[in-house]
C-alpha cells in the first residue's frame, strides 16, 4: 500500500479523461 495510494489521489486529482 504506497503506489496505490499515489495512483489513488491522482485519480482523484484529475478524472479519467485528461489522460495519464
Amino acid at each position: 500500500m504506497g503506489t496505490d495510494a499515489t495512483v489513488n489521489q491522482v485519480t482523484v486529482y484529475w478524472p479519467s479523461g485528461i489522460g495519464t
